[in-house]
């Protein structure tokens, strides 16, 4: 719902659609798509621009360097049949979120103007997943 009010308001190409059925393959984290949502998002730029191709499988998955955890809530809201993955994957290797949290309140601490501004910005996410 909030992608869709986002195209509307800024009249942008449409993308929501593709997460009609959406799967952890859509999203690598809340904000990295994965190879589904590129390519519908990159033949949909070239329609819009006139170009009669298609495009193309890269051979690998893009943004894929850090993929968010499977959380049992998004699981249960989305009625996905994948099992809770509780780790981060950085760069291939298995991340606890205990340090991934720990990198970010550092990098909070030493930039504290981002907290106010990120807050803002995501405050319906935030309050979504029962952080706010």
């Amino acid at each position: 719902a909030e992608l869709r009010r986002r195209e509307r308001l800024h009249n942008t190409l449409a993308i929501s659609d593709v997460f009609q059925e959406p799967t952890f393959g859509h999203m690598r984290t809340i904000n990295h798509p994965g190879n589904l949502v590129l390519s519908a998002l990159a033949d949909r730029v070239l329609t819009e621009l006139g170009v009669s191709r298609v495009s193309q499988d890269p051979g690998r998955e893009l943004l894929n360097e850090t993929q968010s955890p499977r959380e049992e809530a998004v699981i249960a809201a989305f009625g996905l049949a994948d099992p809770p993955v509780p780790d981060w994957r950085v760069g291939g290797v298995r991340t606890t979120t205990e340090t991934v949290r720990q990198a970010h309140l550092q990098w909070y601490r030493e930039h504290p103007d981002a907290v106010e501004a990120g807050v803002q910005r995501h405050a319906v996410t935030l309050q979504m997943l029962g952080l706010m």
